[in-house]
């Protein structure tokens, strides 16, 4: 995209220079653009840091063209806000003895607003001078004389009109109008007094006529016609060679006629099409009897000696041979277009006969002794037609291929294809291999394969495209329903609800609550009396490690809870835990209680429904010592069990009872030893050190863990010494 610049000079009686300058006043964008918004650009051109005649760039600096600028000399209006025209005023100030004269530069910009570039305007109507420091000259206004003679240049604005008829004197001169660069001519147009002619040349560029009116006959002398408009007739009056014609482009091109009064050596086309004024294209010179003729719309017919040999029926969709005598037959006069080398009659060994209706052939081919060895037959009609190769009429061998439209098939007589070959697929791009398919294959019948069977994507059934088996570079994956359910990975690993699984078997899967295990081992039989086992573990050479951990429980994070290990087997110790609920919400809980809090229940239940191994009391953080009514230690709120008697608008709470863990203490009663137990104190969910060794009613656990006070600091927020310590749970 071009910008566009535009500079106003301005300067004073008392000589002061200002230069106001927009490096992009205009682009390429702007095709249509009002009076007033030009108006607003003048006034928001900067003003430059120095003063140059000529549209070099001096800056855009401030203040502004409107904003204490050239406006307080020059102001800048317009006729009409939308079309009107550009018009500057002298604003008759006396700062600085008051305007003198001012000068618009930028070619494009002084063009499209009818500005003179590059002149003097002063604010005098009429001046005139014979110094030779300052050699303007200047007129404002109308102007009459009988004769002007220009040394430099001639300009008009696109606003200026002729009111006349310009005329070139062609007695004393060419009378050339010229457009030059430089010293260059590029082209002129006027009368030659040499050859007495007038002309139109462009000897250095390229040349184009448009819209040239109908019946209109020129001479052209060029390298190259460029033709724009629609119609161009030329009358080509004796002159051989040859007329080239090119279109502005194949969606669009030209018409081209010819009065041709002379022979010509060739004309060449180069156009999308040929349009004639009649509908023949003739080849003889004497008797016209070869031609081409459109006989009707879309049909077009090729007469040779005048017999019409060929028609192309568009409308019927038809091509005709025709003619009379030897003209009825499409003949094939060597034997390498359509049959092998050897002896025999060239002529007769290979003709096609189109035999047209009432006949049961309508097409055969006969070999170099005269037998059928392809044959399309059919009824008159067209129906139940048969496409058949081989020994046709059976006196030597059967029929061994035919294509039946009756059911759209290939039938083999043999009803069967054997291929015999050893040749081997080595891809799957269908053209490897003895049998060879580079499209769609159905199979209705089993299918067996005698060795591997190569699949490039993936297995799909074929009533559920979302069922399928996948194999990518080194795993395998099966989905259902669209989704990936389980993968065979390279090193053997089988993750189920995982793509990524870690160990020989994972399993993972999303259970939210109720009785829906992830994984159900169940033996059905209700039969056997005998022992029946359900899963074995094995662990592999003991004798390497006589400690075997044959069942892992981990909780989310991965941290070790418990476990089944040794031999004989033994259950190892996992932390066991509740839930609870209150009449808090989870934002109330999470925003007050601390985890490792001890709880108390409050004495409400919850409901416990049909289970006889589990109440639900309400529980709270234990604010007096020893409280008998201790439950265990607060853990976090999650989502309840939809199962539990629990208000599901609510999350649960979980606090530990049995097991080890950890717990809030503070200093309320000195510092802690391991062994010591641990109850409630007065500082809310916090516990202190029981002040005996006995397990009591009120005992919350038993610190697995020393802590010296004096090397804890008082929390911020409770104001207190308050720290986890690690513990076993006795309360539960």
């Amino acid at each position: 995209m071009a910008d566009y610049p535009f500079k106003i000079n301005i300067v004073t009686k008392n000589g002061t220079k200002i230069s106001h300058f927009d490096e992009d006043f205009a682009s390429d964008s702007d095709t249509l653009i009002s009076a007033s918004a030009i108006v607003t650009r003048i006034n928001n051109m900067g003003t430059g840091a120095s003063y140059v005649e000529s549209i070099e760039n001096v800056g855009e600096g401030s203040p502004g063209y409107g904003s204490g600028g050239g406006s307080v000399y020059l102001s800048a209006s317009y006729t009409h806000p939308n079309t009107g025209s550009i018009v500057f005023t002298d604003t008759e100030t006396t700062t600085n003895g008051g305007l003198d004269y001012y000068v618009f530069h930028g070619a494009k910009v002084c063009s499209v607003l009818g500005l003179p570039e590059g002149v003097r305007i002063y604010t005098e109507n009429f001046k005139l001078s014979d110094s030779s420091t300052d050699t303007t000259n200047y007129v404002s206004g109308e102007f009459i004389s009988d004769r002007v003679a220009l040394k430099k240049g001639f300009k008009m604005s696109p606003q200026a009109r002729m009111h006349s008829n310009l005329i070139w004197d062609e007695v004393f001169g060419e009378g050339m109008l010229q457009w030059v660069s430089g010293s260059n001519v590029k082209m002129t147009i006027g009368y030659d007094n040499l050859n007495d002619r007038y002309e139109v040349q462009a000897p250095t560029g390229s040349f184009s006529l448009s819209s040239i009116t109908k019946g209109t006959v020129f001479t052209l002398t060029t390298g190259a016609i460029e033709v724009t408009n629609n119609n161009v007739r030329i009358n080509n009056n004796g002159t051989s060679g040859v007329i080239r014609f090119q279109g502005p482009s194949s969606s669009n091109p030209v018409t081209v006629r010819f009065n041709n009064n002379s022979t010509l050596d060739g004309i060449e086309f180069n156009s999308a099409n040929i349009h004639l004024l009649g509908n023949k294209i003739y080849f003889a010179t004497s008797d016209y009897n070869t031609y081409i003729q459109e006989t009707s719309n879309d049909v077009l017919d090729f007469y040779v000696g005048g017999d019409n040999m060929l028609k192309l029926d568009e409308g019927n969709e038809t091509t005709t041979f025709s003619g009379t005598g030897s003209f009825s037959h499409i003949k094939a006069t060597k034997r390498s277009s359509f049959g092998t080398t050897g002896a025999g009659t060239g002529n007769a060994a290979h003709q096609f006969y189109g035999l047209g209706g009432g006949y049961t052939t309508h097409f055969a081919m006969y070999d170099s002794d005269g037998e059928e060895i392809m044959k399309a037959s059919g009824t008159a009609a067209g129906s139940n037609l048969k496409f058949e190769f081989g020994d046709v009429a059976g006196a030597a061998n059967s029929t061994i291929y035919t294509v039946d439209d009756g059911n759209t098939k290939h039938v083999f007589d043999g009803g069967f294809v054997d291929i015999t070959t050893t040749t081997d697929a080595t891809n799957s791009t269908g053209d490897t291999g003895a049998l060879r398919v580079e499209g769609g294959a159905s199979i209705a019948k089993k299918v067996y394969i005698g060795t591997d069977l190569h699949v490039g994507g993936s297995v799909i059934h074929d009533g559920d495209t979302d069922t399928k088996m996948t194999f990518g570079t080194n795993d395998i994956s099966f989905f259902t329903a669209g989704s990936e359910r389980m993968v065979i990975e390279s090193g053997g690993d089988i993750g189920i609800g995982t793509i990524n699984p870690q160990y020989k078997l994972e399993v993972n899967d999303n259970v939210t609550g109720g009785n829906n295990p992830v994984v159900q081992i169940h033996n059905t039989s209700g039969t056997d009396t005998s022992i029946r086992e359900h899963l074995e573990i094995r662990s592999g050479d003991n004798t390497l490690n006589s400690d075997t951990r044959w069942v892992t429980f981990r909780n989310n994070s991965g941290t070790f809870v418990g476990g089944i290990s040794n031999d004989p087997v033994s259950y190892g110790s996992f932390t066991g835990f509740h839930m609870s609920q209150n009449n808090l919400t989870d934002a109330q809980i999470t925003g007050s209680w601390i985890s490792g809090m001890i709880v108390k229940s409050n004495g409400n239940i919850i409901g416990s429904g049909s289970s006889l191994s589990e109440a639900l009391p309400e529980v709270e953080p234990t604010t007096t010592q020893k409280d008998k009514a201790v439950m265990g230690v607060y853990t976090h709120v999650s989502p309840p069990d939809q199962w539990r008697d629990m208000d599901n608008s609510k999350g649960a709470i979980f606090y530990n009872s049995i097991g080890e863990g950890r717990v809030l203490v503070t200093d309320t009663n000195g510092n802690i030893e391991t062994g010591d137990y641990i109850c409630s104190s007065n500082r809310e969910g916090h516990g202190e050190k029981q002040d005996d060794d006995l397990l009591h009613n009120y005992t919350v656990a038993k610190a697995t863990e020393p802590i010296d006070f004096s090397t804890v600091s008082n929390d911020a927020d409770l104001g207190y010494k308050s720290i986890l310590i690690a513990c076993t749970y006795h309360c539960g």
